[in-house]
């Protein structure tokens, strides 16, 4: 097979979630940043803008090249949401972009774009899903991928309150939209984790069948408990829709409890996976969302703690941070190996 042949089968094949590395290589530097190790912030902030010009020039070189492939995992239940990973990763670069860069204009760029890709993705995801003759049931056509839609939708949330001071709108109107948007994730959390923990619990699951993504149903609560953190602490600051603090924080520490419920269960179907059921660990790009989750409650348990002041919560991510750390870097060597095996060596 020649090299040019070699380039667009790769292309062609190119999972639409891998843009899940963008998001998971942003909050951990984004924990890093919050818990003052400002070098390896840095590193991964640098880095990250680098993962996502090359993964947006391959986003955009599919949507080109093969139209109809990108249509055709858009339409495929099991994997078109992972599309929403490009709006997630976008909006947690931005963030960095706040926190980290302290430079505002590529993060309103940014979600800009996010805003624009989550209309397209989640519409069009949704359209194909409820218009198309084929269904496929819930045990082959569902999973916690589906969650994106929560992290996509919170992420617009996060960047826009982190935002509300330097967008082109009074703070009136963007904390307006960034609470509706917290709002709208949170419902749809309440949503399709009803239908996922029911296909979890009463449907046969096997060992092969529980893959990454649902370690989201774990980062889509952790990430609505930073949505509203994030939002309590810019209302402080403009003064604005004060009234409705004592709800939201009763909403983002539920989710923080959800979040928290969630990591001893997974746990144990990650050790029952691999080491009863013998699944061997390898890297896949669905790999990248375990990083994110972990990452996230490290992040969430921090500003949580900051919104609610309940200081003895801070203790969780001075030490999470390690965990999310640890497997970003395992996940990073991975793929590493995985790629000089399947795109370097041909």
């Amino acid at each position: 097979m020649s090299t040019a042949s070699s380039i667009s089968k790769q292309l062609k094949a190119f999972p639409p979630v891998y843009f899940a590395l963008v998001m998971a290589t942003g909050i951990i530097s984004i924990g890093c940043h919050l818990l003052k190790a400002e070098v390896p912030a840095m590193i991964l902030f640098w880095l990250n803008n680098v993962n996502y010009v090359a993964l947006l020039t391959i986003f955009i070189g599919r949507m080109i090249w093969y139209p109809q492939q990108v249509m055709a995992d858009l339409s495929d239940s099991a994997q078109g949401a992972g599309f929403l990973t490009f709006v997630a990763g976008s909006g947690m670069l931005g963030v960095q972009y706040c926190l980290i860069a302290k430079v505002f204009l590529p993060a309103m760029v940014l979600w800009v774009i996010a805003l624009v890709a989550w209309v397209y993705f989640l519409y069009g995801f949704l359209f194909i899903r409820i218009t198309g003759a084929y269904k496929p049931d819930p045990e082959n056509g569902l999973n916690g991928g589906w969650l994106l839609m929560v992290v996509s939708t919170q992420s617009l949330s996060i960047l826009g309150s982190q935002l509300a001071a330097h967008l082109p709108f009074s703070a009136n109107i963007t904390l307006f939209f960034t609470l509706s948007a917290y709002l709208l994730g949170l419902f749809f959390y309440i949503m399709l984790i009803a239908i996922i923990f029911l296909r979890m619990t009463f449907d046969p699951m096997k060992a092969q069948e529980f893959i990454p993504p649902y370690w989201v149903l774990m980062g889509a609560a952790a990430i609505t408990a930073l949505g509203g953190a994030v939002f309590i602490q810019s209302v402080n600051t403009s003064g604005v829709y004060t009234d409705w603090i004592p709800v939201i924080k009763v909403l983002s520490l539920m989710a923080w409890i959800i979040a928290s419920w969630w990591i001893p269960l997974l746990a144990m179907l990650e050790i029952w996976r691999h080491f009863a059921k013998k699944v061997p660990f390898k890297y896949q790009p669905a790999n990248w969302d375990t990083v994110f989750t972990l990452g996230m409650y490290t992040v969430s348990s921090y500003q949580l703690a900051k919104a609610l002041q309940i200081p003895f919560l801070g203790i969780v991510p001075q030490l999470f941070i390690y965990v999310a750390a640890l497997a970003w870097l395992v996940t990073f060597l991975s793929m590493l190996k995985s790629w000089s095996k399947h795109y370097l060596i041909q």
